[in-house]
């Protein structure tokens, strides 16, 4: 590639770039289209507006996120069992209108069928190379196929792939012209399309940027607010992605330092140039060398320890100026939920030869578990463990108003003791939450003494008895 053409390939900045990749699918046209008309949606209300699989949504939703386009985050709702929603930027509610007047059809909807005029072009300039070539176009003029070979230094097959593109999307026009003194005849110039999608392009991400650095936040009395913007998900499940965002206003932020706590770990980073090491609690960015403006990036949050439902984690954000000096500061609090299932054993009953428990347990509220069995071990009293038989019996026979998140298997049925004297029941609930992490609830210890008189095994049977919801 030439030091002439890699001066157009230099001034697309690298969150552009991820913005037209962004759009090169129809389907996420569509929807930021339907989060335009509809406002802020779950996944499940997007996949009913656009009859799609959750999967392919979040796959084609992650492309807009890099872009800046869309943004994730969770809110509870009292009544409602979904709390992760989407929602377009401030970036987007820009971007894609003004998009859409480019090709001046503004009752596209998120119903349509995207015409193939739109399909084509933003395809065509979905790569940067052959957004450069629009540039080169725009300031030189008609090119030969010859020169664009020359200037790109590719090989003439890729390079007719490429105008081949930008041909279809109607941006380029091929024409057959002799000039004297030179055996070129094929030419390629920009259509007066190809100039307004560019130059729209263009126009709308510098106006999204200068009116977001400058008077509109010289007014504002909020540091923050003047210098930067960050958000994230404020409650996740442990090992679950939070998903986090930063957007940079003012040109006088130089550094920004990203510290989160112990029991949170960096996944990702999107729109970063170098490489960087996300083993470590802070990660220090400069924005003069990666053109940062929108940063989009992803942690995740580790089992908390101990037996507390709700723990509290952060994320700090420090912007510093070229002389080092702190400019703004903000901090982000995220809710981490440890599914917690509370056991008591109650109204035992003990006769010869035979016992029964009844199970209660308790949760929170909302969090969805899966009761993987219930384990019991049976001492004697210095400490071996007693054999037991056990025998387990359709959990249908459980007639409780269980919740649909707590899914019972196992937890009914009976136990026969091979032993005799005093003898202590170990009562533990094993369950797992939506992510398949693991947990036990508390272990209960029931003593049962003198059945050394007993003739026979000691035989005991369990049921469920009820359950709490803990708000």
């Amino acid at each position: 590639m030439t030091t002439r053409f890699q001066k157009y390939m230099n001034e697309i900045p690298e969150d552009f770039e991820f913005l037209l990749k962004a759009l090169k699918h129809n389907f996420r046209i569509r929807l930021s289209l339907l989060l335009l008309e509809k406002g802020d949606l779950s996944l499940s209300k997007i996949a009913t507006y656009l009859k799609k699989e959750n999967s392919y949504i979040l796959n084609h939703m992650k492309g807009l996120e890099i872009a800046g386009i869309t943004q994730n985050y969770l809110q509870k709702i009292e009544n409602n069992r979904e709390y992760s929603f989407y929602k377009l930027t401030n970036y987007g509610k820009k971007i894609i209108p003004d998009l859409i007047s480019l090709f001046d059809d503004k009752n596209l909807n998120y119903q349509s069928t995207i015409p193939d005029t739109f399909k084509f072009a933003l395809n065509a300039v979905s790569n940067k190379i052959r957004f450069a070539l629009l540039l080169f176009l725009i300031d030189n003029g008609p090119t030969s196929f010859t020169e664009i070979v020359e200037i790109t230094r590719s090989v003439k097959s890729l390079v007719a792939n490429h105008v081949k593109k930008l041909e279809l999307g109607a941006l380029v026009q091929n024409y057959f012209e002799k000039v004297k003194e030179s055996n070129d005849y094929s030419f390629y110039k920009i259509t007066v399309f190809g100039k307004s999608i560019v130059s729209g392009l263009l126009n709308n991400y510098n106006d999204y940027y200068s009116d977001s650095g400058n008077n509109e936040y010289e007014e504002i009395e909020d540091k923050v607010e003047r210098y930067f913007e960050a958000d994230c998900n404020r409650w996740v499940l442990p090992n679950e992605k939070i998903l986090c965002w930063i957007e940079v206003f003012s040109q006088e932020v130089f550094e920004l330092k990203i510290i989160i706590s112990s029991n949170l770990s960096f996944s990702a980073l999107y729109n970063v140039q170098n490489e960087l090491d996300l083993n470590f609690q802070e990660i220090i960015l400069k924005t003069s060398e990666i053109n940062l403006n929108y940063l989009p990036f992803e942690a995740y949050s580790k089992i908390p320890k101990g037996n507390n439902p709700i723990n509290y984690e952060n994320i700090r954000l420090i912007a510093f100026d070229n002389n080092n000096q702190e400019l703004a500061k903000i901090e982000l609090e995220i809710e981490v939920l440890k599914p917690i299932v509370e056991l008591k054993v109650e109204n035992k009953e003990f006769a010869p030869q035979k016992g029964y428990f009844e199970l209660s347990l308790s949760f929170l509220k909302d969090i969805q578990i899966k009761v993987l069995d219930i384990e019991i071990e049976v001492f004697n009293d210095i400490g071996q463990l007693i054999e037991i038989d056990k025998k387990i019996q359709n959990p249908a026979e459980i007639k409780q108003d269980i919740p649909p998140e707590i899914k019972l298997d196992n937890l009914l049925g009976k136990f026969v003791i091979k032993a005799r004297g005093n003898i202590y029941f170990h009562f533990k609930i094993p369950f797992i939450d939506a992510f398949g992490n693991s947990y036990f609830s508390n272990t209960e210890i029931i003593e049962l003494k003198n059945i050394e008189n007993y003739q026979e095994n000691f035989d005991c049977n369990y049921n469920f008895l009820s359950q709490i919801a803990v708000t």
